[in-house]
Protein backbone atom coordinates (compact mmCIF):
# COMPACT_ATOMS: atom_id res chain seq x y z
CA UNK A 1 0.00 0.00 0.00
CA UNK A 2 1.11 3.36 -0.57
CA UNK A 3 3.07 5.19 2.55
CA UNK A 4 1.16 7.24 4.77
CA UNK A 5 1.88 11.18 4.98
CA UNK A 6 3.86 11.66 8.04
CA UNK A 7 2.31 13.76 11.33
CA UNK A 8 4.29 16.01 12.99
CA UNK A 9 5.30 13.38 15.65
CA UNK A 10 5.39 10.05 14.15
CA UNK A 11 6.21 7.00 16.33
CA UNK A 12 8.40 5.33 14.71
CA UNK A 13 7.48 1.39 14.82
CA UNK A 14 11.07 -0.14 15.34
CA UNK A 15 11.67 2.31 17.44
CA UNK A 16 8.66 2.11 19.61
CA UNK A 17 8.79 -2.02 19.82
CA UNK A 18 12.78 -1.98 20.47
CA UNK A 19 11.68 0.03 23.46
CA UNK A 20 8.88 -1.82 24.64
CA UNK A 21 11.35 -5.05 24.48
CA UNK A 22 13.90 -2.84 26.71
CA UNK A 23 11.74 -1.96 29.46
CA UNK A 24 9.41 -4.62 29.05
CA UNK A 25 11.80 -8.00 28.40
CA UNK A 26 9.65 -11.02 29.32
CA UNK A 27 6.69 -8.54 28.38
CA UNK A 28 3.73 -10.08 26.29
CA UNK A 29 1.39 -7.90 24.26
CA UNK A 30 -2.14 -7.95 23.47
CA UNK A 31 -4.39 -5.16 22.22
CA UNK A 32 -8.42 -4.35 21.97
CA UNK A 33 -9.47 -3.44 18.47
CA UNK A 34 -12.56 -0.81 18.46
CA UNK A 35 -14.82 -0.25 15.26
CA UNK A 36 -12.39 2.44 13.73
CA UNK A 37 -16.06 4.66 13.02
CA UNK A 38 -16.72 4.76 16.87
CA UNK A 39 -12.25 5.63 17.03
CA UNK A 40 -12.82 8.35 14.74
CA UNK A 41 -15.76 9.82 16.36
CA UNK A 42 -14.64 9.28 20.06
CA UNK A 43 -11.52 10.90 18.95
CA UNK A 44 -12.83 14.57 17.26
CA UNK A 45 -14.74 14.79 20.13
CA UNK A 46 -12.60 13.98 23.16
CA UNK A 47 -9.44 15.63 21.54
CA UNK A 48 -10.77 17.91 18.73
CA UNK A 49 -9.09 18.00 15.72
CA UNK A 50 -10.50 17.09 12.41
CA UNK A 51 -11.09 13.63 11.00
CA UNK A 52 -8.34 13.72 8.64
CA UNK A 53 -5.57 13.75 11.44
CA UNK A 54 -7.61 11.27 13.77
CA UNK A 55 -7.43 8.99 10.77
CA UNK A 56 -4.11 9.43 10.19
CA UNK A 57 -3.06 8.43 13.87
CA UNK A 58 -5.32 5.57 13.76
CA UNK A 59 -3.38 4.40 10.37
CA UNK A 60 -0.43 4.90 11.66
CA UNK A 61 -1.31 2.85 15.10
CA UNK A 62 -2.28 0.36 13.09
CA UNK A 63 1.19 0.17 11.71
CA UNK A 64 3.12 -0.14 14.92
CA UNK A 65 0.80 -2.91 15.97
CA UNK A 66 1.40 -4.67 12.15
CA UNK A 67 5.13 -4.04 12.13
CA UNK A 68 7.22 -6.78 11.95
CA UNK A 69 8.98 -6.75 15.40
CA UNK A 70 5.56 -5.79 17.04
CA UNK A 71 4.91 -8.22 20.34
CA UNK A 72 0.94 -8.21 20.29
CA UNK A 73 0.20 -11.83 20.32
CA UNK A 74 -3.46 -11.17 20.57
CA UNK A 75 -6.33 -9.22 19.54
CA UNK A 76 -9.99 -8.63 21.26
CA UNK A 77 -12.93 -7.25 19.98
CA UNK A 78 -14.14 -4.85 21.51
CA UNK A 79 -17.62 -5.06 20.81
CA UNK A 80 -17.46 -8.48 21.92
CA UNK A 81 -15.84 -7.36 25.06
CA UNK A 82 -18.51 -4.89 25.69
CA UNK A 83 -21.36 -6.89 24.90
CA UNK A 84 -20.55 -10.32 26.42
CA UNK A 85 -17.14 -10.15 27.84
CA UNK A 86 -17.11 -14.03 29.20
CA UNK A 87 -16.05 -15.46 26.32
CA UNK A 88 -13.41 -12.85 25.22
CA UNK A 89 -11.88 -12.69 28.60
CA UNK A 90 -12.03 -16.69 28.84
CA UNK A 91 -9.81 -16.33 25.16
CA UNK A 92 -7.58 -14.09 27.00
CA UNK A 93 -7.07 -15.74 30.16
CA UNK A 94 -6.43 -18.94 27.61
CA UNK A 95 -3.71 -17.50 25.34
CA UNK A 96 -1.62 -16.08 28.21
CA UNK A 97 -2.02 -19.33 30.24
CA UNK A 98 -3.83 -17.54 33.22
CA UNK A 99 -6.42 -19.22 35.44
CA UNK A 100 -9.53 -18.64 34.69
CA UNK A 101 -11.63 -16.74 37.77
CA UNK A 102 -15.10 -15.50 37.61
CA UNK A 103 -13.79 -12.27 39.76
CA UNK A 104 -12.52 -11.16 36.40
CA UNK A 105 -16.43 -10.45 35.06
CA UNK A 106 -16.70 -7.79 38.24
CA UNK A 107 -16.29 -5.07 36.50
CA UNK A 108 -18.22 -5.97 33.47
CA UNK A 109 -21.82 -6.11 35.03
CA UNK A 110 -20.97 -2.06 35.98
CA UNK A 111 -21.88 0.63 33.14
CA UNK A 112 -18.94 3.18 32.40
CA UNK A 113 -18.42 6.65 32.66
CA UNK A 114 -19.96 8.12 29.75
CA UNK A 115 -17.01 10.42 27.33
CA UNK A 116 -17.91 14.08 26.30
CA UNK A 117 -21.37 13.58 24.43
CA UNK A 118 -22.62 9.92 25.55
CA UNK A 119 -24.28 11.78 28.89
CA UNK A 120 -27.72 9.96 29.36
CA UNK A 121 -26.83 7.25 26.74
CA UNK A 122 -27.24 4.11 27.40
CA UNK A 123 -24.00 2.60 29.16
CA UNK A 124 -24.55 -1.09 27.62
CA UNK A 125 -24.87 0.87 23.62
CA UNK A 126 -20.87 0.71 22.99
CA UNK A 127 -21.27 1.58 19.46
CA UNK A 128 -21.69 5.03 17.67
CA UNK A 129 -23.10 3.34 14.78
CA UNK A 130 -26.14 6.11 15.25
CA UNK A 131 -23.52 8.59 14.32
CA UNK A 132 -21.68 7.01 11.56
CA UNK A 133 -23.44 9.30 9.24
CA UNK A 134 -21.01 12.47 10.56
CA UNK A 135 -18.01 10.72 9.19
CA UNK A 136 -16.43 12.20 5.98
CA UNK A 137 -15.42 9.19 3.53
CA UNK A 138 -13.08 12.33 1.59
CA UNK A 139 -11.17 12.52 4.97
CA UNK A 140 -9.45 8.99 4.98
CA UNK A 141 -6.90 8.76 3.62
CA UNK A 142 -6.94 5.06 1.59
CA UNK A 143 -3.06 4.53 3.46
CA UNK A 144 -4.58 4.69 6.42
CA UNK A 145 -7.75 2.40 5.39
CA UNK A 146 -5.18 -0.22 4.38
CA UNK A 147 -3.12 0.09 7.16
CA UNK A 148 -6.23 -0.38 9.66
CA UNK A 149 -7.95 -3.23 7.40
CA UNK A 150 -4.20 -4.51 7.83
CA UNK A 151 -4.42 -4.82 11.27
CA UNK A 152 -8.07 -6.14 11.52
CA UNK A 153 -7.34 -8.99 8.85
CA UNK A 154 -4.03 -10.20 10.68
CA UNK A 155 -6.44 -11.14 13.57
CA UNK A 156 -8.87 -12.50 11.77
CA UNK A 157 -11.37 -9.89 12.28
CA UNK A 158 -13.83 -7.49 10.10
CA UNK A 159 -15.32 -4.46 9.97
CA UNK A 160 -17.85 -2.85 8.18
CA UNK A 161 -18.44 0.99 7.15
CA UNK A 162 -21.34 3.32 6.83
CA UNK A 163 -23.18 3.56 3.58
CA UNK A 164 -21.72 6.89 2.57
CA UNK A 165 -17.85 4.85 2.32
CA UNK A 166 -19.34 2.93 -0.39
CA UNK A 167 -20.02 6.00 -2.67
CA UNK A 168 -15.89 6.58 -3.13
CA UNK A 169 -13.44 7.06 -0.21
CA UNK A 170 -10.32 9.05 -0.61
Amino acid sequence: PPALPQLKHPCPPDWYWQVMTSVFPAGRCFTILRHPCDLILSAVDFWGGTQLQAWLRLGELAGVLTHPDSKVELALDFDALATDPEPELRRLFTHFEIPWDDRALARSHRPALPGPGRAGRDPSNVSRRDQWHRLDPAAVPTAAMSAIADLWDRWGLKFDLPAQFSRGAA
